[in-house]
């Protein structure tokens, strides 16, 4: 706590039972400046220094954070603009030597009022009363320091906002602020109400700061290997796989990539198995499977995972929706919701606080997607991307969504160039994603039909799609509808000329 108008003679550091008091005066019975420590911060006290009887300094540590507290008592209205000038150049002095965190605070008997445009930078706009010749003079040298008013960046109520008042309590002013060159540390301020006579009121100031554990552990660089006790164990497993490995006959067996094989991939016991066939992977795990067992290796099928191997997936339609209703199901069952209780999802996710997986999933495809592409060995994860697929056709008919297609509709189809610039490639990562997708059209098809309405206006976002219906206009009353007639007959449905419709619809308007 810093404190104004100690009037005490001294430059003391008198400690007591429960906290410390620093201070300085020179004049008996007035002016001076002080703190009152709480005493569990002894051992993170640097140094205290009573520059004059106005200006006092606190250099403190709290966890990294080295902060120089400066106390101060400005001259009253009635003071010559020499005490004024010798003060402010005394601030001066003290922030020349404090640590890189300044906080300058006390009594500057000065009225700030509203902020005028050209002071943004170091007010906010919840001011108090009316500035006044000294509040200027306050502001100047906020300008000059860089030092945010505080009192100016959180809302208050009026009451809450005054500092000082008259012996009659007629007049109440905001006189007391406190400064910083750090606003981003203050979480609050307020003016709190003690019942002590004084004319004042205490102004406190909440700050966030990063205190460092003391039982925090030291730190080892572990080599890479087994958690366990055996550190042999990872070469061991990964010798008697590579054995196994060995023994089986899969040399015609898994894709055909340019006249090489491929029909596993390995790492650690990590084991992916690759085949055209279902006929021809059933073969290849059970004979894997005879000769782990054999060895005393067992196969474990299943990844508890939600998006393991989220990096080689297609996002189609159907995969998308399976992702969001299985996380959903996941949540409803983490809260015990049923579905019965018709709580929306979006409420769900507020209270359960999940990241999406879908918006998890796509972003590390794409991440995944600009490493292959900046890849410039011909290893398999290479190879296999560039590869078009065996020979022959596509089967008729709307073709099956390939790996790159959702790479190629945010980055276009020579998205292996863009990804080659990181910035910009980091920068669509966005766009790929669920919430961020967004399409770009550079051209619009023809509609065939010669009647077709044509668009005037096309609009693109590039937060969410839009999608677009047509309205038709409602039919006029008249006599019941004629049931529809089965397509299976041969003689088109009964129904009358489109003109007529649509001179119906003129007269009705009319």
């Amino acid at each position: 706590m810093g404190i104004s108008e100690v009037r005490r003679l001294g430059n003391k550091i008198e400690e007591y039972d429960n906290f410390i008091f620093c201070y300085i005066g020179q004049t008996p019975g007035k002016h001076g400046a002080g703190f009152i420590i709480n005493k569990s911060l002894k051992s993170n006290i640097e140094s205290f220094t009573g520059l004059s009887e106005r200006v006092a300094t606190l250099n403190i540590n709290i966890g990294d954070n080295k902060i120089s507290i400066i106390q101060i008592y400005a001259p009253t209205d009635t003071a010559s603009d020499y005490e004024i000038d010798t003060f402010y150049k005394t601030i001066e002095t003290a922030i020349e030597s404090a640590h890189k965190h300044i906080i300058l605070m006390g009594d500057f008997n000065a009225k700030i009022g509203a902020p005028k445009d050209t002071e943004n930078c170091i007010m906010k706009q919840y001011g108090y009363g009316v500035r006044n010749d000294r509040g200027q003079r306050l502001i100047d040298f906020a300008l000059e320091n860089k030092l945010t008013i505080i009192n100016t960046c959180f809302k208050k109520k009026e009451n809450r906002r005054w500092t000082w008042r008259s012996p009659t309590g007629q007049y109440k002013n905001e006189i007391d602020y406190i400064l910083s060159n750090q606003p981003s540390l203050f979480e609050n301020i307020e003016v709190i109400n003690l019942n002590y006579p004084s004319d004042h009121r205490p102004v406190r100031a909440t700050l966030k700061l990063s205190k460092q554990k003391t039982n925090r552990t030291k730190f080892t660089n572990k080599q890479k290997g087994s958690k366990t006790r055996r550190p042999t164990l990872p070469i061991l497993f990964i010798a008697i796989l590579e054995n196994i490995i060995g023994k089986l006959d899969w040399r015609k067996l898994g894709l055909c990539i340019k006249g090489a094989y491929l029909n596993h991939l390995r790492f650690a016991d990590d084991l992916v198995l690759l085949s055209e066939t279902a006929s021809e992977m059933q073969l290849m795990i059970e004979t894997l499977h005879n000769s782990s067992t054999k060895v005393g290796l067992e196969m474990n099928l299943t990844k508890l995972s939600l998006t393991y191997g989220c990096q080689t997936w297609k996002f189609s339609t159907i995969a998308t929706n399976k992702i969001n209703t299985c996380q959903r199901g996941l949540e409803r069952s983490m809260l015990k919701i049923k579905k019965l209780d018709k709580i929306r999802h979006t409420k769900i996710r507020e209270t359960t606080k999940a990241t999406n997986a879908l918006t998890y999933a796509q972003k590390l495809k794409w991440k995944w997607a600009g490493h292959i592409a900046r890849l410039t060995d011909q290893r398999w994860t290479s190879r296999v991307t560039r590869w078009t697929g065996p020979p022959g056709k596509r089967r008729p008919g709307r073709p099956l969504s390939r790996w790159e297609d959702d790479i190629k509709r945010t980055a276009g189809t020579n998205w292996r160039l863009v990804a080659q610039d990181r910035d910009k490639w980091k920068s669509l990562e966005e766009a790929c994603t669920q919430k961020g997708s967004f399409v770009l059209f550079s051209s619009i098809a023809r509609n065939r039909r010669s009647h077709a309405p044509t668009l005037s206006t096309l609009t693109v976002s590039n937060a969410f799609r839009i999608s677009v219906r047509m309205a038709v206009p409602a039919a006029p009353r008249g006599p019941p509808a004629q049931p529809i007639e089965s397509p299976l007959r041969r003689r088109p449905p009964r129904f009358k000329s489109i003109n007529y419709l649509f001179q119906n619809l003129n007269s009705n308007s009319c």
